[in-house]
C-alpha cells in the first residue's frame, strides 16, 4: 500500500481551511491543519509534509517568517511552499519569490488556482484526470453536465452550515465577540 502524501495548510480562517482541506484529501492527500504560525511550524518539524501551504498573516506569526526558517534549514528547505495569501504588495510577492515559494492570491477561485501548482509538485493526478474516460464525446458532455460543480464558494456554504460558522457580512459574523 502506497503510504499518502501530506499537506500542511496553515490559516486562520476555519472556514477556508476546511474547504482546502477537503479538496486535498479527495485528491488523495493526508491533511494537517494549522491555524497560526506557530503550530505551523511544529508540524512542519515533527511531521516532514511533503508541502506547506501558508497564510501570511497569522496568529502566533507570520507565514512568510515561517518560510523563511524553512528555506535556511538544510533539512526542510527541499519541503515546497505555497503562501496562500490576500496581500498583493510587491514586498510581499518579492518575499515569495526570493524563497522559491508559490504565491497564491486568495479568491473565490483560489482552488482552481492551488490543484494545478499541488499535483505538479506532489506528481499526483488532478481530479479532473482521475476521472474515467468516455468511450464517446456525448457521454463525456453527459457526465460534465450532470456532475454538480464544487465551487470554493459552494464547499464554503457547506462547511458554515455544517459547523454552524456564521456568513461573511452576517449579523452574527460582525457581532462583537463576548
Amino acid at each position: 500500500m502506497v503510504t499518502p502524501k501530506t499537506v500542511l495548510i496553515a490559516d486562520d480562517d476555519c472556514a477556508l481551511l476546511q474547504a482546502l482541506a477537503v479538496r486535498c484529501r479527495e485528491l488523495g492527500l493526508k491533511v494537517l491543519l494549522a491555524r497560526d504560525a506557530m503550530t505551523a511550524l511544529r508540524f512542519v518539524h515533527r511531521r516532514r509534509p511533503d508541502l506547506v501551504c501558508l497564510d501570511v498573516n497569522m496568529p502566533a506569526g507570520n507565514g512568510l517568517s515561517v518560510c523563511e526558517m524553512l528555506a535556511s534549514d538544510r533539512e526542510l528547505c527541499s519541503i515546497p511552499v505555497i503562501i496562500l495569501t490576500g496581500r498583493t504588495d510587491e514586498e510581499c510577492i518579492r518575499r515569495c519569490h526570493s524563497m522559491c515559494a508559490y504565491y497564491v492570491l486568495k479568491s473565490r477561485d483560489v482552488w482552481e488556482r492551488m490543484e494545478p501548482i499541488i499535483c505538479e509538485l506532489l506528481d499526483i493526478g488532478s481530479l479532473e484526470s482521475n476521472r474515467p474516460e468516455a468511450s464517446d464525446k456525448a457521454a463525456v458532455t453527459h457526465r460534465q453536465s450532470a456532475a454538480p460543480h464544487r465551487s470554493l464558494d459552494h464547499l464554503l456554504q457547506v462547511i458554515r452550515r455544517e459547523t454552524s460558522l456564521p456568513a461573511p457580512g452576517s449579523a452574527r459574523e460582525n457581532a462583537p465577540s463576548r
